[in-house]
């Protein structure tokens, strides 16, 4: 089993309002049996107008400024945009108030090469490799990172990483030992930084309706048993009181996502992801035996009403109606969840209140969950380019807007941006070609924000994070507009962070070449099974023929090959 252990660590955007940005430039994925993760003449010579490190024993003749080049510096990037309707009347994604604060604060000058709808962004880059013309600095997913490699397209920034990256920078891109650079790093090379989204995505937190356990008389899970036992008397025991059976226990979707991993996980089970044994080889967690116990317990969940019936027609927003009009007594969700989609259920039901917790282990066991590694892909460096280094003078800049570092010119200028009412919805994050932050922003708000709740003043914490204390203050004393925000730094954030052990996804390449034929018809194939099961369509005992067929049309195929690249890194 591959395993770590982890710190509290997270990171959340959007403090302003009830609108969350999880992650910058692409979503990241749990990881599938595509093999896909997302759980990416030379003039490459350093000129005179790099900076010079000042960090070795011998005094170098010049000193390094880590945040500005000495004389400007043109950089072609690729931008994804996500609205061009929020850009102000004279502005466009190549012309605009951050491009111009890059330039004044970095004398690095932004051009695009393209800007197009993120939709269209990954097809852009394709072509851009297939015809051998590329931006300076662009992002990529772990496919193309990987065609990008073998292609021998990107520079190897491991020399301008050690020299230039700040300490700052070394914390976010190092974070979890450098698990975060497995996708682009080939023996003692790196192709990419990884662009580090919040490494609580993914983590499970369990949410249950308060006022239905204070009417039923029930007391809080400590046990995985304990917790489906309550699912069943919240199916079964009318606690909305209308006299209806109209209520669930459990939120499902035909997704199989975070609702249905999470369970599994319970059973030693990591269905879509591939999972390292004792010696080091990878297998698919979804042919685990285990997951035989968790499909029989669902089984029995669907035929007893606990689980919505129609939960096979209803992807996950669909599935989420029936959360937000009150009639789920436990949602499985994400340290986020409160803001979206809890937030209306108290507009909903007069009196609906939310605990929140852990998922707890069974048989009382430690729970140890799948998490996705928090890099959903990889800011990397055409080979050739002039100056590689100017990715770790960006990327410094970020680094210290993180950690609210307001001596910092970039950071200044950026919080100054942030306060200009014409950028208040403008979502202005979205601008930046290139976009980092601290994986644990959050603890460092709770942390604040629990300090501040203490002492009664803010006046110690960065004026930046002020206006969602305030959020989380009011929401504490009862507000019920800002209640979401408390629920989800001071209950959501340390019930994201508290478990002890870790399972990764073992594979951070892209598809393998069985895989990219095969993959999609398998991954259908195992989520037709696994929902036969659960409805009563197919008997549980059908997953050993469902294992046996899944290896044959090439999913032991897709594991030989994974092994086989992993025995060449070794």
């Amino acid at each position: 089993m591959h395993v770590k252990n982890k710190a509290l660590r997270f990171t959340l955007f959007g403090c302003v309002a009830l609108t969350l940005v999880l992650t910058a430039a692409c979503g990241s994925n749990n990881g599938n049996n595509t093999g896909e993760s997302g759980n990416k003449t030379n003039d490459s010579a350093t000129t005179n107008n790099a900076p010079t490190d000042n960090t070795s024993a011998e005094k170098p003749a010049e000193e390094i400024d880590y945040y500005k080049f000495k004389e400007p510096v043109d950089v072609v990037f690729a931008k994804s945009v996500f609205d061009v309707k929020v850009y102000p009347e004279g502005e466009d994604p190549g012309n605009n108030a951050v491009y111009k604060m890059i330039e004044q604060t970095t004398n690095i000058k932004p051009t695009n090469k393209f800007a197009v709808p993120y939709e269209n962004y990954r097809e852009r880059i394709k072509l851009g490799i297939a015809s051998n013309d590329l931006p300076d600095i662009f992002f990529a997913e772990q496919a193309d990172v990987d065609q990008l490699i073998k292609n021998d397209m990107l520079e190897d920034l491991k020399p301008i990483y050690d020299k230039y990256a700040t300490d700052k920078t070394k914390q976010i891109a190092g974070y979890k030992d450098g698990l975060l650079f497995s996708g682009a790093q080939r023996e003692d090379k790196i192709y990419g930084m990884p662009n580090v989204s919040d490494s609580l995505n993914g983590s499970p937190v369990v949410y249950i309706r308060k006022d239905w356990m204070d009417k039923l008389g029930a007391q809080m899970p400590k046990t995985f048993e304990e917790l489906i036992a309550l699912a069943k008397r919240f199916a079964k025991e009318d606690p909305d009181g209308d006299g209806k059976p109209d209520t669930y226990g459990l939120s499902m979707n035909n997704q199989l996502d975070l609702k249905f991993t999470a369970l599994m996980n319970a059973y030693g089970a990591y269905p879509k992801v591939y999972v390292k044994d004792a010696d080091g080889k990878l297998n698919y967690g979804s042919l685990n035996p285990n997951m035989k116990q968790g499909l029989t317990m669902l089984a029995e969940l669907y035929k007893e009403g606990v689980i919505d019936k129609e939960f096979v027609t209803k992807d996950m927003p669909k599935s989420m109606e029936l959360v937000s009009q009150g009639k789920v007594g436990i949602l499985i969700g994400e340290f986020f969840s409160p803001l979206w989609p809890l937030q209306d259920v108290p507009k909903n039901v007069k009196g609906a209140d939310f605990v929140s917790m852990p998922m707890p282990g069974l048989g009382g066991s430690e729970y140890q969950p799948n998490v996705p590694i928090n890099v959903s892909g990889y800011f990397v460096v055409r080979k050739g380019f002039a100056h590689p280094e100017a990715l770790m003078v960006l990327l410094n800049n970020l680094a210290e807007t993180s950690y609210s570092n307001l001596d910092n010119a970039w950071a200044k200028a950026w919080s100054e941006l942030n306060k200009d009412p014409k950028y208040a919805n403008a979502s202005i994050n979205n601008w930046l070609p290139v976009f980092n932050d601290r994986p644990d922003a959050n603890t460092n708000r709770y942390n604040l924000f629990t300090d501040a709740l203490k002492s009664g003043t803010d006046q110690n914490m960065p004026a930046d994070q002020r206006v969602t204390f305030q959020n989380v203050k009011k929401g504490k004393e009862g507000d019920a507009a800002n209640w979401p925000w408390y629920k989800t730094f001071l209950e959501g954030v340390p019930n994201a962070s508290s478990y002890k052990t870790i399972v990764y996804n073992g594979w951070f390449g892209s598809a393998t070449e069985t895989g990219k034929l095969k993959g999609a018809s398998l991954l259908d194939l195992e989520n037709q099974t696994f929902i036969k099961i659960i409805v009563g369509k197919s008997p549980v005992d059908s997953f050993d023929d469902f294992a046996k067929q899944y290896n044959d049309l090439g999913g032991k195929q897709i594991l030989d090959e994974m092994n086989a690249v992993l025995a060449t890194q070794k």
